[in-house]
């Protein structure tokens, strides 16, 4: 009997082995709907969908339950399955809904999500997953077309919103109110409504690129209202061609309570490519002595030589605004380089006649992560910045034939320039 309660006892401790629940809407799976292999797991698990197209009940308001579990498509890492695994909600419902204080443990990757009508990705009061390699195309909401966040702290990383409506004028492509949602080497481009609206809280944006968003008030770029620590930090970023009606990109508002207290977002801004400078920051109800924005350190205003950005259709009417449409397709947003850049179309490097001024002007505390060799030793701004896809460093001469021990940005050289980057990235960890 004692064994036997032994047994039993070890039995107990071991850990239930992770599943991978299969998901397919035309081949023998585990399920032929999300929601479906959603319900059946428990926490660890993996839901994999396969590449197609996913519509119906089970396929949109897709609930994670408060699991932490992950959904992912095949390859998450491959935007061509990421572009083939798609979740059409057929202009009814939402993609996702995260209400149940889901955290970090509750990971979606590498899906694409469209046709929404109450956003793409809907993040409650007290959820803070992790959104990963996700495009977000084409999706209505009242607040954020893309993702809508509550009092909630999501983490967002390697994603696209693109061609996003919100029907509410103060609100964007994603709308983030309180909570603090952190968005890193995104794509926000052509979204009808701001490209980030955040209403209190507190917002980072690191290497994005948040372009061709319009918006029939202020700031098309991002749209930025006082409230409860209202604070938004833009580090590494590319902020231009955004339409509204002042033509700025960014607009910061205030508003003054019964007591007379007035509310005023906080911004900083450092090492970030944004057209007009400064001069492109409206002020709406703050007092002229109030009005500051952290401008540091690496700002630049300058054409980023995109390799070939998407653009607004005027469909035929030039002169009706109303009826324009995004044309992105493949929308290819690395920056050109005379040493070198990735081609998506191609999976091949290419050389290009110009280089762009935001390769190697990053924050230079920034690790330069998987950016390939030559590199400068210093992240670039941009959605590929410290990515294995960064654009590489020119030189004014073509790039080394052979590595040499030493030089460590890559410019034929072993000088004090290598000595420095070495000095300045000792025992960086990279994950």
């Amino acid at each position: 009997m004692k064994t036997a309660v032994c047994i039993l006892a070890i039995l107990a401790a071991i850990p239930c082995r992770a599943r991978i629940i299969t998901v397919d809407d035309d081949a023998p799976a585990d399920f032929n709907n999300i929601q479906a292999a959603i319900d059946d797991a428990t926490n660890g698990d993996t839901v994999e969908v396969q590449p197609g197209t996913y519509t119906g009940l089970g396929n949109r308001d897709i609930d994670f339950l408060g699991r932490a579990i992950t959904v992912t498509g095949t390859n998450p890492g491959d935007p061509n399955t990421v572009a083939q695994t798609v979740i059409d909600c057929n202009n009814q419902g939402r993609g996702f809904y995260f209400h149940n204080n889901e955290d970090a443990n509750s990971v979606l990757n590498g899906l694409t999500v469209t046709n929404a009508v109450y956003s793409a990705i809907v993040c409650g009061d007290g959820a803070s997953p992790l959104i990963l390699n996700c495009r977000l195309i084409k999706n209505v909401g009242i607040q954020g077309g893309g993702i809508s966040c509550g009092d909630s702290s999501p983490t967002i990383a390697n994603c696209t919103l693109a061609a996003n409506q919100a029907t509410d004028v103060v609100r964007g492509a994603i709308c983030c109110s309180g909570g603090a949602p952190s968005l890193t080497a995104c794509l926000l481009v052509g979204n009808s409504g701001y490209g980030v609206a955040c209403i209190g809280g507190k917002t980072d944006l690191i290497n994005c690129v948040i372009v061709g968003n319009r918006v029939q008030g202020s700031g098309g770029g991002i749209f930025c209202l006082g409230g409860r620590e209202p604070e938004v930090t833009i580090a590494n970023c590319i902020i231009r061609d955004n339409t509204s009606s002042n033509g700025d990109q960014i607009c910061l508002t205030g508003w003054m309570n019964m007591l007379g207290e007035y509310f005023i977002p906080e911004l900083s801004v450092s090492f970030s490519n944004v057209q007009g400078g400064t001069e492109a920051i409206e002020y709406r109800e703050i007092p002229q002595d109030l009005q500051e924005v952290h401008w540091g350190e690496g700002n630049i205003d300058a054409d980023p030589c995109f390799v070939d950005p998407g653009f607004w259709d005027p469909n035929g009417t030039p002169e009706d605004a109303n009826d324009d449409f995004w044309v992105d397709g493949r929308g290819d947003y690395h920056l050109k380089s005379q040493a070198g850049r990735w081609d998506a179309n191609e999976g091949r490097w290419t050389i290009d006649e110009v280089t762009s001024p935001c390769i190697d002007t990053g924050d230079p505390m920034a690790p330069i992560g998987l950016e390939p060799f030559p590199n400068g030793g210093r992240i670039n701004m941009g959605a590929y910045g410290g990515t294995a896809e960064a654009s590489k460093s020119y030189f004014g001469k073509p790039a080394c034939e052979t590595i040499v021990a030493g030089d460590i940005n890559g410019d034929c050289a072993v000088n004090f320039v290598d000595f420095g980057l070495m000095a300045l990235h000792w025992m960086e960890e990279h994950y």
